[in-house]
């Protein structure tokens, strides 16, 4: 399969490499639509920043729309066909962070593009937890946004922001916006 892939700083290659099967609680997905994020930009221009030096290369991406293709085992709740998006964390579930709910600060976390192979390619593998069925009436462009909406979200939950407040918006980017 075609991926894209980052080799080192302003070295991205379009590679064929295998294609991946999902491991126990893994969805494997045909990407459809791809989204280009900051941290992919950052990484491309100054990297490595995220990426470590022992998973170059590396695909990258982490906001998707696709189609699962295939369950690894124990995966519940989703089908194969299903049309799918999510987030790019992967998280233990068992460390001091993950027990208080900050599953973005687990100690022993992964992150799809970044620290486990992306999305930028024909099919990846991600884990069930982080996805989300999509409904046919949301376009491929819009779900394909699910994980900056959900960064976007988070600021608002964390700031405990009310209908009625006034915030500022500091950026015009894809969160931003």
């Amino acid at each position: 399969m075609k991926a894209l892939r980052w080799h080192a700083r302003k070295d991205l290659r379009y590679e064929d490499i295998p294609e991946p099967s999902p491991a126990p609680g893994q969805l494997k997905v045909k990407v459809s639509l791809v989204g280009i994020c900051g941290t992919d930009m950052t990484e491309y221009a100054h990297g490595p920043v995220m990426i470590p030096a022992d998973k170059v290369p590396l695909t990258m991406g982490h906001e998707f729309i696709g189609h699962v293709v295939a369950l690894g085992e124990s995966v519940e709740g989703i089908s194969i066909g299903d049309r799918i998006s999510g987030v790019g964390y992967w998280y233990c579930g068992e460390c001091y962070c993950c027990k208080q709910g900050y599953y973005n600060t687990c100690i022993n976390q992964g992150f799809t593009g970044l620290l486990t192979e992306g999305c930028m390619a024909e099919y990846f593998v991600i884990p069930a937890y982080a996805c989300y069925q999509v409904p046919e009436n949301v376009s491929d462009e819009a779900a394909a946004m699910v994980e900056p909406l959900a960064v976007a979200l988070h600021a608002v939950h964390q700031g405990k922001v009310r209908v009625g407040d006034t915030v500022a918006i500091v950026g015009d980017g894809t969160i931003g916006l």
